[in-house]
């Protein structure tokens, strides 16, 4: 079992993280309350017997797949459900899916009856690696028939988040090469020895505990995204851009696989990005112009007037944040 502790200015955060966790869940759940579950219809199949099996009291909302459901109507769905089932303010919610799931999860546990405690068990390897821990959670918003991703959340942490490796042997390959491109990005950014690892075997369940290490020591320091952890959204500048251009046909992960390509500015190692890429079988190929991008970025949370702040990558491994005029970054990286 490997564990990690994060001590937040709001919350304390506990990290499970060992293969067949989610089987001994009961050793680790509390007995005497009652749990909300949200899940989707493709993990509910897989997984949600071997959850309720070990809870003594729980409710269930089920989700469709997809970005589509990261919605205000579906958040309002879940509430209503909620208040019928008559959930109190010391239930839990217990998020149970990747990271469409947990953002809505852990915007619901934020706002009903003006928070509630939750809990996290991600299944896919972008959830496990990242998204998960942090905090960070929230849903999409349509404007001018637009769809802007992750216009609307906040802060709130989990109590708890199991993290089950194993649960990825059933993750299509679609999903995982999307995590993938999330560890890649913590290797890229901010250690060059999981870099070196990812271009020759690893141990996954050995890279999942270093990319939420690396995200915990990040996120402790600046746990509300006002400077510091900013640098986590290295490639997701061009990527969110992207995910709400394609309408969502790109995962994230692809986006920001893309993103990081197009945000890189070294030849050398633009050129090691696109090696790793194809070694590990993530596809970095989309069509698309910058100026396809720029009403999307424009919207972004790092923009500051007609400044916007953005992760530079300094060498492999090393990253700061710099301020740099919008149009003179979209021209740099176009």
């Amino acid at each position: 079992m490997k564990t990690l502790k994060i001590k937040y200015l709001s919350h304390k955060v506990e990290v499970f993280l060992e293969n067949g966790l989610i089987s001994r869940l009961g050793d680790y759940l509390k007995e005497d309350v009652r749990y909300f579950i949200i899940t989707d219809l493709n993990v509910a199949h897989l997984y949600l017997d071997s959850v309720t099996k070990q809870l003594k009291k729980y409710d269930l909302y089920l989700l469709s797949s997809g970005e589509n459901s990261k919605n205000y109507a579906e958040v309002e769905n879940i509430i209503n459900r909620m208040l019928e089932a008559n959930i109190q303010k010391y239930d839990f919610i217990l998020s149970l899916g990747g990271g469409v799931v947990g953002d809505i999860a852990g915007f619901v546990a934020a706002i009903y009856k003006r928070g509630i405690r939750f809990v996290s068990i991600p299944t896919t390897l972008m959830a496990q690696v990242d998204s998960s821990l942090g905090g960070k959670c929230g849903i999409d918003f349509t404007a001018n028939h637009q769809n802007y991703k992750n216009q609307i959340g906040t802060v709130y942490h989990p109590e708890a988040i199991f993290v089950d490796p194993m649960i990825l042997k059933t993750l299509p390959k679609a999903e995982y090469l999307s995590g993938m491109a999330e560890v890649v990005k913590y290797g890229l950014c901010f250690s060059k020895k999981l870099f070196e690892q990812l271009s020759g075997t690893f141990d996954l369940e050995e890279v999942i505990f270093q990319c939420l290490s690396l995200k915990a020591k990040i996120t402790e320091k600046d746990e509300f995204d006002e400077n510091l952890r900013m640098i986590l959204n290295y490639g997701h500048t061009v990527g969110h851009g992207l995910e709400s251009f394609s309408q969502f046909s790109l995962s994230h992960g692809q986006a920001v696989a893309i993103g990081m390509l197009w945000e890189t500015r070294q030849l050398e190692i633009k050129t090691r990005l696109r090696e790793l890429y194809q070694k590990l079988g993530i596809n970095a190929a989309f069509d698309f112009s910058m100026k396809d991008l720029t009403d999307f970025i424009t919207q972004d949370k790092k923009m500051e007037s007609k400044n916007i702040r953005i992760p530079v990558l300094k060498a492999i491994g090393l990253i700061e944040m710099e301020t740099k005029p919008l149009d003179a970054f979209l021209r740099e990286i176009s």
